[in-house]
């Protein structure tokens, strides 16, 4: 077994047993891991936007300039938009629910 199998059975096995999977103490938030290793995952996702912003590059892929005035690239924008778009429109169907 390899090791990125080896991780999800682990990380399946914490989640049923009411620990997180990243860290394995118990947990039984509202979210999927403990806050502490949702803050620390928190900060590393911002480091890495930041480092992609301050090179220039879109904060979602990191492989194409940015648009002026945007944090993102065309592409990511354009797809950005698609998704909320679709979005608007699942929300504009469901009436009564906020």
């Amino acid at each position: 077994m390899n090791s990125p199998d080896r991780n999800a059975k682990m990380e399946r096995r914490r989640l049923f047993h009411g620990l997180c999977p990243r860290c394995g103490i118990p947990w039984n938030g509202p979210t999927r891991e403990c806050t502490t290793c949702l803050r620390k995952r928190s900060e590393v996702a911002r480091q890495r936007v930041d480092k992609r912003l301050a090179a220039g590059l879109c904060r979602d892929c990191g492989q194409r300039p940015l648009m002026r005035g945007y944090q993102r690239c065309k592409a990511c924008n354009d797809q950005s938009n698609k998704r909320l778009a679709a979005y608007a429109r699942r929300k504009a169907e469901t009436p009564g629910k906020r």
